[in-house]
């Protein structure tokens, strides 16, 4: 999958995003990350809720726009989590 395709629709497709190489999902969750500077079980967990605890934010949009992920703002997260709330 290309980075530079349409916007995620969901914080576990946008985590998917990081994938690159014969590693897989481990690798995606592994290079989310290393990105966002967090361990691999803090990232894995986010995956598995669909949400990104609020303080971690800016370090996933500045992330997310080095890694040429269209679409991600803090409005975008702020929307996903409520998405994955309700």
């Amino acid at each position: 999958m290309s980075a530079k395709q349409s916007c995620p629709t969901s914080i576990p497709e946008l985590i998917d995003r990081w994938a690159w190489g014969p590693d897989g999902l481990w690798g995606a969750v592994a290079e989310f990350a290393r990105a966002v500077g967090v361990k691999y079980q803090t990232a894995r967990k986010w995956r598995e809720r669909g949400c990104i605890p609020m303080e971690h934010w800016p370090a996933v949009v500045a992330a997310s726009r080095k890694k040429r992920v269209r679409g991600i703002s803090l409005e975008w997260l702020a929307k996903a989590c409520l998405e994955t709330a309700s």
